[in-house]
């Protein structure tokens, strides 16, 4: 069968030709679950889940077991539903056995089938795939990060201004996952009391999470301490950061510089500088001080420069930390 794509599979869905084997799988866990729950429970449609319902991990599966479930009548209800997320510990043996029993699978048994961020090019993903009506889930690209953050902004009957939405992509990174907590955390953080969130309530909620190091970063660049800065980036890496949120929350500090150092030459204070920042007065002392260490040209030709990384990062097969390193090493001195 040809894979679909998540809207053609949801339209399939809603006409209700959708087939009793799918498989699901891609990089993005957040929608492949979310699909995943909201098949469960349509095939279950209402029937006691203790009886009609199995999930199992495939690093301990039974094979057996999953089979004689499969082959079991359901209990007043239309099928039996079995949930089987395939993680990287499945065995060859279990492989084989798994694409067997889907050539026999009876019509009263609605078999789920998911897969995170593995090989898919291998045999075993492509004969699956062949066997089932598969979809594939990839990553948001990061401009359409934005829209998810407004719909989950949206769904807690909340509002954000945009440069606050900006702000928690910069902060959180593009897993929608992790953006739906980090959306939960301001809902929890502003109660009913308040339903608009700006950049001061984004940076009070999300900038005191591990998400400092990023700040630690920015901050150690805006000083010119190269070997400090790689050493906070080296640090960022082994924790999973993505390139793209590292260099996004660079620019942005950049940019702050530039703001600064331009209201600076006009004789504007602190309070003047946090206005236009958007950030509350106390942000702005470490703005001020870096400033006056980047002459302008500077600033403008490092702004220019991290746009070309940026570009450079997206596009080359170079290893993209390399592309970052090399900017801290040609911006910042010793």
């Amino acid at each position: 069968m040809a894979v679909l794509k998540p809207a053609e599979f949801s339209a399939l869905v809603k006409k209700n030709e959708i087939s009793n084997l799918v498989f699901l799988f891609g990089e993005e866990k957040f929608l492949i679950d979310e699909q995943a729950d909201q098949l469960v429970n349509r095939a279950l449609d209402g029937a006691i889940e203790e009886f009609n319902f199995n999930s199992f991990f495939s690093d301990n599966v039974n094979l057996v077991e999953l089979q004689d479930l499969c082959d079991t009548l359901p209990m007043m209800a239309k099928y039996r539903v079995v949930r089987l997320q395939i993680n990287k510990d499945f065995k060859k043996a279990d492989q084989d056995k798994l694409l067997s029993i889907l050539e026999k699978l009876p019509e009263t048994t609605f078999l789920l089938i998911t897969a995170i961020e593995m090989d898919f090019k291998k045999a075993f993903y492509t004969k699956l795939q062949k066997h089932c009506q598969s979809v594939r889930y990839y990553s948001p690209f990061p401009n359409e990060i934005s829209k998810w953050i407004n719909k989950f902004i949206k769904a807690e009957s909340l509002q954000i201004e945009p440069d606050a939405n900006n702000l928690v992509f910069e902060l959180v990174g593009g897993k929608l996952a992790d953006l739906k907590d980090a959306v939960t955390k301001l809902k929890l953080f502003l109660g009913d009391s308040q339903s608009l969130v700006n950049t001061e309530v984004v940076t009070e909620v999300l900038a005191k999470t591990k998400q400092d190091s990023v700040f630690d970063f920015t901050n150690w660049v805006g000083k010119n301490q190269r070997w400090k800065a790689l050493e906070s980036l080296k640090s960022l890496k082994a924790q999973g950061q993505s390139e793209v949120g590292i260099l996004s929350l660079l620019n942005r500090h950049l940019q702050n510089l530039y703001i600064t150092k331009e209201l600076l030459s006009r004789g504007e204070d602190r309070f003047a500088i946090a206005k236009a920042l958007r950030l509350p007065p106390f942000f702005t002392k470490d703005y001020i001080e870096q400033a006056k260490l980047w002459p302008e040209p500077k600033l403008q030709a490092s702004i220019h420069a991290l746009a070309l990384t940026d570009k450079a990062l997206k596009s080359s097969p170079l290893k993209s930390s390399l592309w970052i390193e090399n900017f801290v090493i040609k911006i910042c001195r010793n």
